[in-house]
């Protein structure tokens, strides 16, 4: 029994390691046969299941082994036969929740004892789990690949919609009526809020996928980049017309600092529409830097006086697709509950920190520290 315990973990720790999946099959088997001291050792995938290779990792097995598989149930613990050639051979079923995936089997010319039984049952179980990681992770790479094409298509047309309406809009086909001024207007902003969705996807898909892991690290004016996304922020129409009370305050002995440009601006810049989206018109938002930590840090705090954030709501909002969908229909938000997830991340990647302080129905503060040399941890 001590044998079989060692050649399970052997099993695990091979069907745990990176490589090709039907490799590593082939060495749980080999191992598995010597442990059974087993003749033959063979899985047989069934045809139908596509998602993980190969559609067989030996040939297909002889007629008679395939009867008996035929006769084994799914959800059988494996069974002992007698062969027509006089051998002995155990007969496992690799099943995902009751759905055939394969069928595992083992040859030699002795009877298997109970204990051989359990172990390649044992044995079983640990492909199966293999089959449906490979299964699952081929599934996930379909579709953060889907994802990004999809983004990417759809950025396409987007972006000169997007140009055409601004184009018309200051006059380039013409004078306006107040209705198809009204109408380019309404377009326009319903194609920033599609962009908005469309970038959103497409930023935390590429996060995920390593492609948005590299910084490129230069030195950086704070003061400059608020005040660059602040403006930008502003200039939204649906921020514009809300006619809010907005500050912005950096400290005179903030420094430049270490940091990747377009990711901190995409930082700050899901903070700040987050501020000026949840507060009502009339509302304030104050935005800060400061130094702290002996001068090693900066800390920038967007304040508003919004409508908070509900308290069964401050557990979830760095997950991703997770968004109070009342408030967000209230204060006409539109997003996939994303901006939050990335900024967390990107914070994360500059070794920096977020938090927040959140009152329902007075305001929420959200505080971002990063090093000021990068490379620093917090």
């Amino acid at each position: 029994m001590n044998d079989h315990l060692d050649g399970l973990l052997s099993t695990i720790t091979a069907l745990n390691t990176t490589g090709n999946l039907p490799d590593r099959i082939q060495h749980v088997l080999h191992k598995t046969a010597e442990v059974l001291a087993a003749d033959e050792a063979v899985y047989w995938r069934y045809r139908h299941h596509t998602l993980a290779n190969p559609l067989f990792l030996q040939q297909a097995p002889p007629e008679e082994w395939q009867h008996l598989a035929q006769k084994t149930p799914p959800s059988s613990k494996g069974v002992g036969v007698i062969l027509t050639s006089g051998q002995h051979a155990l007969i496992l079923p690799v099943s995902a929740a009751h759905t055939p995936l394969g069928v595992l089997f083992f040859v030699r010319a002795e009877f298997f004892s109970e204990s051989a039984l359990k172990f390649a049952r044992l044995v079983a179980e640990q492909i199966s789990a293999a089959v449906q990681i490979a299964r699952l992770e081929r599934a996930e790479h379909q579709y953060r690949h889907f994802a990004i094409s999809f983004s990417q298509e759809i950025r396409g047309p987007l972006t000169p919609l997007k140009g055409y309406a601004d184009l018309m809009l200051l006059g380039g086909a013409g004078q306006l009526s107040e209705m198809q001024t009204a109408f380019l207007r309404t377009m326009r902003e319903n194609a920033d809020r599609m962009m908005i969705l469309v970038n959103g996807v497409l930023n935390i898909t590429k996060l995920e996928t390593g492609e948005n892991l590299q910084l490129k690290i230069e030195t950086i004016s704070l003061a400059t980049l608020l005040e660059s996304t602040l403006h930008q922020c502003l200039n939204h129409p649906y921020h514009a017309r809300k006619n809010m009370n907005v500050s912005l305050l950096v400290a005179e002995n903030v420094p430049t600092i270490e940091a990747d440009y377009d990711k901190l601006l995409l930082i700050m810049t899901n903070i700040m529409d987050n501020a000026l989206h949840y507060t009502k018109a009339g509302g304030r938002v104050d935005i800060s830097a400061d130094v702290v930590d002996e001068g090693k840090q900066v800390c920038i705090t967007i304040a508003d006086t919004g409508i908070g954030i509900a308290d069964e709501y401050k557990d979830l909002v760095w997950q991703r697709f997770e968004r109070n969908t009342e408030d967000a229909l209230a204060m006409g938000v539109i997003g996939a509950g994303l901006g939050l997830t990335l900024v967390r991340e990107l914070v994360r990647l500059h070794r920096g920190s977020v938090w927040f302080d959140s009152v329902r129905g007075k305001g929420t503060t959200f505080y971002v520290q990063l090093p000021v040399k990068h490379g620093t941890s917090i």
